[in-house]
């Protein structure tokens, strides 16, 4: 199969990069043509300011984006076009261009873009979703995207615009959302529900689980507001004899360490690590913190943890109520309480019975479920269900009369 994969790089590396290269490479390994268009947000951001602006207002739709994607489609002629993000420099007039040539076009939704200025649903520290039910101009108020009315309005705009020509409805054959919550959010928000395929994420490769476990927790992720970092170190000034790793970087860093040392709290960060030194950490931890305020699409932490063998401690809402089963797989508590936090971990640091089956019990979720196998299985389902529904029916023969 030829497949043409697409993807817009934000100026901060994340999680959706990751999704990307490891799909590509998995679709290589198992010896399809993958070919790739990639952009960078970094494209507007190394422009002086009139014509970085100019140039995201172009990411509305893009017709440079158009008729370079087009000519691609022309020359590669792809069975199928799987594009990941679009935001901001693509732009999502390849869909158009998808379209236009006729070849069947699949979207990883990594995100709420479509729904929010912001991607995330998140403001004034916690969870909105006032955008969500069609009216997108509250972020404009309230400067949701970057703090910026401006970046706001052009984030908006792209949404809006697209919403309106018919690109999100019409211009996609097959959405592929990274877990059921994602997918109900979107129904909500008016896509067809036949036209959206839930697959979650993967992890390759398996890190496996080792045998000698180390005395710490961990975190792992982004150091900002809406991962509800702040809330997990109220939570430790109440659980002084458990050590913390936090593993990751973000704005939030310098004020988190000067808030460990003002209250002397058991707590290391590691900075921002190569995956293999993160994934070295969490196969030596003996749970995992998941205590993200916003509503995540998915959590690949949880799942690394979970190939690690280590259970999970997460907020209970979005994507985390689904991937961590409670008093299973690790333990959830209600979103923001630092008392149902602190609870919650100690119950499972302290419970070794517990603590022993829910991370067994982990392990052997990732084995049915989130194994690169398992997701190349589904992945090659869509791709031949889009090309199928793109075939013309077959020519039938009358017989002639006697």
């Amino acid at each position: 199969m030829r497949i043409l994969t697409a993807h817009n790089y934000y100026h901060y590396p994340g999680g959706e990069d990751v999704v990307f290269a490891q799909e590509r490479s998995l679709l290589e390994r198992h010896g399809h043509e993958v070919f790739s268009y990639e952009r960078s947000n970094d494209e507007l951001e190394s422009r002086s300011l009139l014509p970085r602006i100019l140039g995201a207002a172009a990411s509305v739709w893009s017709r440079t984006t158009y008729s370079e994607f087009s000519q691609l489609l022309r020359r590669l002629s792809p069975d199928v076009v799987h594009v990941h993000n679009t935001f901001l420099a693509m732009s999502p007039s390849v869909f158009s261009a998808c379209k236009d040539a006729r070849i069947p076009v699949v979207h990883t939704i990594h995100n709420y873009r479509l729904l929010c200025a912001n991607s995330a649903f998140f403001r004034n520290g916690g969870p909105c979703e006032k955008c969500a039910g069609g009216n997108r101009w509250h972020g404009i108020a309230n400067g949701c995207y970057r703090s910026s009315r401006v970046a706001t309005s052009i984030a908006t705009s792209t949404i809006a615009y697209n919403w309106q020509r018919g690109t999100w409805t019409d211009g996609i054959d097959r959405y592929i959302a990274p877990s059921h919550f994602v997918r109900e959010k979107l129904i909500s928000a008016g896509l067809p529900g036949e036209r959206i395929t839930v697959k979650p994420h993967f992890v390759e490769p398996d890190p496996g689980i080792i045998d000698r476990r180390e005395n710490y927790a961990v975190f792992v992720g982004r150091l900002s507001p809406e991962k509800g970092t702040t809330i997990m170190l109220k939570a430790w000034q109440k659980l002084g004899d458990v050590p913390l790793r936090i593993v990751g970087d973000g704005p939030e860093r310098t004020e988190l360490e000067a808030l460990c040392r003002q209250e002397k709290l058991n707590v290391q960060f590691t900075g921002k690590l190569p995956r293999t030194k993160v994934l070295q950490y969490l196969q030596r931890a003996r749970l995992l913190v998941f205590p993200s305020i916003t509503y995540e699409s998915f959590g690949m932490g949880i799942i690394e943890a979970f190939a690690c063998g280590v259970p999970v401690v997460a907020s209970d809402h979005g994507a985390m109520r689904e991937l961590v089963q409670h008093g299973h797989t690790g333990l959830r508590f209600r979103p923001m309480d630092v008392y149902d936090l602190t609870r919650s971990i100690r119950k499972l640091w302290s419970d070794e019975e517990l603590l022993a089956q829910t991370g067994h019990n982990a392990r052997q979720e990732f084995e049915r479920r989130y194994t690169a196998e398992a997701n190349y299985r589904a992945l090659i389902e869509i791709y031949e269900g889009v090309q199928n529904a793109h075939r013309p029916p077959a020519a039938v023969t009358i017989p002639a009369a006697a």
